[in-house]
Formats: structure tokens, sequence, C-alpha cells
């Protein structure tokens, strides 16, 4: 399993909804594999660290961001279809100040993007998680297919 369907895994397993799943050997795999993938998880996710100089520009660039953000009346930001809506009349001027503060800060991005480069290469490599297996004898006739797709990683029969 590489190191990104670990992150992927661990995230479908919290975030599943184990009613209907039953038996002693599946409850088990599913608690173990959960506390297994959590903690993997998190040690993958520390490894993106990025420099203190890069987190500074980005909230700097996030303030600029909701100084030129569209308020409704209540003073609370737009938004449509997921994203945050720039107000028209200073859309220009933001787009002149963040192409000037990347000119500045060209090579704080540029070291940001090496460490995302790299974190990319270390996602696709093989991680070393022991996970539980199980059967699909060990499935009760109440799983359904949201559950079945969330726990394959864990399935014998669908190893290759």
């Amino acid at each position: 399993m590489k190191n990104l369907e670990v992150l992927r895994n661990s995230e479908r397993i919290a975030l599943l909804d184990m009613a209907g799943l039953a038996g002693i050997k599946l409850s088990y795999a599913v608690a173990q594999n959960a506390k297994t993938l959590g903690e993997e998880a998190l040690a993958i996710q520390s490894k993106l660290k990025y420099p203190e100089e890069y987190i500074k520009m980005r909230d700097e660039y996030r303030e600029h961001f909701k100084a030129h953000a569209l308020k409704d009346t209540d003073g609370k930001f737009v938004i449509e279809e997921g994203k945050y809506k720039l107000d028209l009349e200073k859309e220009e001027e933001y787009k002149k100040l963040i192409e000037s503060k990347n000119s500045e800060n060209q090579l704080i991005l540029e070291k940001a993007q090496k460490i995302e480069e790299e974190y990319n290469l270390f996602l696709e490599e093989d991680s070393n998680v022991k996970l539980e297996t199980v059967k699909l004898e060990d499935f009760s006739e109440s799983i359904n297919p949201v559950q079945m797709d969330a726990l394959s990683f864990m399935v014998d029969e669908f190893k290759g």
C-alpha cells in the first residue's frame, strides 16, 4: 500500500458509518485498522513541513484576499460554487498585488514547490503499515455497497 493510499483509507474508515457491520473478526479488523491507519496518516502528514517564511507569506496573502473579497450586507464572505468571490471593483487591484507579491517571494514559492514535489514523491512510496485482513465470509449480509467499498482494502480476496 502506498502512502497516499494510507491517507485515503484512513479518511474513508474514519468517516465510515459502522451501522450494520457485525462479527468479531470484522469488528476487530476495522477497529485495529482504523487505529493503525490514523496513526500512520498523522506520521505521513507530518512529513509536509513548509518553512516559516512560506507560512507567513501565505497568511499575508490570505489577509490580502480578505481585504479584496466580496462580502454580503452582513459583512460575510460571498461563496459561489464552493469558492469565495472577489469584489469585482477590487479584482484588478488584487491581481496586481498578488503578481507583485509573487515576484517578490519567488524564492520562497520555489522552495515550497520543491517541498511539495518531494512530498508527492513520498506519497507514491510503499508504506510499511501492517493491516488486519478479513475474508468476504467475515462480512454480514447487511453490509451496504458504500461500506464494502470503504473496507475493500482489507479484504483478502481483493488483494492482488
